[in-house]
């Protein structure tokens, strides 16, 4: 069996034989909404599949693109969906090798630490749902970053210092994350999925306009190690497509290779990355790498007409909001005349867009249940009665401009700067992780 990979970021199309032992699966309909959304915003998209289409969309955009001309793809193999153009192919390499669908999501993400930067990494967090076909079962990872325990109020006086500067620095749970999926449904050596972007990183990627309009932009400037790998010698930000040597991050690459994902919490990188903050001004101690700990929860979970069901991370995360927009669009019973010309496609977008401003109005009001009692909003947001409330509310002749109309209690910024991957692997599993740094 031929399997063929379309990367949308350079339109180039790689064929690879994938064992006869491999052929048979059938994805979970289930799974296909965890990346209905995520699909549109990654870069690169590689595809397992009989049926290709030539698609060229510019990696690195100097104005803002038109809406994707790209045409369905219909994939009967598996799929990965990765921020970094490189990282997707590393994961379906994961894939062909045998791997997990939490053995290729692993690689990948590492790799993504490396060409996106800017937006994750081993500093920071992420929040992971796991779908096992097998199993009919959906598992979800918090692995978000914590406040050291020398936290405290008064060292926030300054609203800023918790933002920027060392006091910002929360205990990462990146890495003990990837060590605690791959604890639980990994298959292949640990070593193996760390070793094709350590060789990225020693041979050097080059640099994309997100990362250098990201990075060229910000009070990065002030840490040298970092500057070292963006700066030319005369000082000046290395143009768009520079190639980056991140050498000490190599070298901790394969330090993790080498000792596992627990190094950075009670092991050498432990022991450096506690010595680093301190001579910062941070207050992260040995005991708080020592106590963190990923935590497997409960996913949320959302049923539509039709049967398929949502899975998704629990708050802090915002997958609720989508089961919530999805279920108040579910009552329109959408069909293809919904878009047949003008008027019916003008109305169904304006359905479709006054549902996600109630959606996210609710986002205000969500946090971390380790510390909030979310419950009862929880049961609101999922119940199918909420969403019809809501979409009685909904006039289809007028709109407002007022978030207050749509229920939002609290004003909430813009935020952005996190990085998402999406896998569906042959046997029907899947993973949707999303990570970040919060820079």
């Amino acid at each position: 069996m031929t399997i063929t990979s379309l990367n949308i970021a350079d339109g180039s199309v790689t064929k690879q034989k994938w064992p006869r032992a491999r052929r048979k699966y059938i994805i979970a309909p289930v799974i296909l909404v965890i990346v209905i959304v995520i699909l549109v915003l990654a870069f690169t998209t590689n595809v397992f599949s009989k049926k290709t289409h030539g698609v060229l969309v510019p990696p690195n955009p100097t104005k803002p693109l038109p809406p994707s001309a790209s045409t369905l793809h219909v994939m009967d193999k598996g799929a990965i969906c990765a921020d970094g153009p490189p990282c997707a192919e590393i994961g379906k390499e994961i894939l062909m090798k045998g791997g997990s669908a939490v053995d290729a999501t692993i690689a990948a993400m590492f790799c993504n630490g490396i060409v996106t930067m800017q937006s994750m990494g081993l500093g920071g967090g992420f929040l992971m749902t796991v779908y096992i076909k097998e199993e009919k079962k959906a598992y979800s990872l918090n692995a978000k970053e914590k406040a050291p325990i020398n936290a405290k109020m008064e060292l926030y006086d300054d609203a800023t210092k918790s933002k920027n500067g060392p006091l910002a620095i929360g205990v990462p749970g990146e890495l003990k994350g990837y060590w605690t999926a791959y604890k639980k449904f990994g298959k292949l050596p640990w070593k193996d999925l760390i070793q094709p972007t350590i060789e990225l990183c020693e041979r050097g990627y080059n640099m994309t306009r997100h990362q250098h309009d990201s990075l060229s932009k910000t009070n990065l400037h002030n840490d040298s190690n970092l500057m070292s790998w963006f700066k030319d010698k005369d000082g000046t930000f290395k143009k768009v497509g520079s190639k980056i040597v991140p050498t000490k991050l190599c070298k901790t690459l394969r330090l993790i290779a080498t000792n596992g994902g627990n190094d950075l919490y009670n092991g050498t990188l432990s022991k450096m990355l506690v010595e680093d903050i301190e001579e910062i001004g941070g207050i992260i101690t040995k005991e708080d790498l020592l106590k963190y700990e990923a935590q497997w929860q409960q996913p949320i979970s959302v049923t539509f007409n039709n049967e398929d069901r949502l899975f998704s991370a629990p708050p802090p995360g915002s997958g609720v909001l989508l089961g919530l927009i999805l279920n108040i669009l579910d009552g329109y019973n959408f069909t293809r005349a919904s878009i047949d010309g003008v008027n019916n496609t003008v109305l169904t977008l304006h359905r479709m867009i006054e549902a996600f401003k109630y959606g996210y109005a609710k986002r205000t009001e969500l946090g971390d249940t380790d510390y909030n009692e979310l419950s009862r909003l929880l049961s609101d947001l999922t119940s199918k009665s909420y969403a019809e409330d809501i979409r009685r509310k909904i006039s289809d002749n007028s709109t407002s401009y007022e978030p207050k109309d749509y229920g939002a209690v609290f004003y909430s910024s813009e935020d952005h700067g996190t990085a998402h991957l999406s896998i569906l692997a042959p046997n029907g599993d899947a993973v949707s992780i999303t990570s970040s740094v919060n820079i």
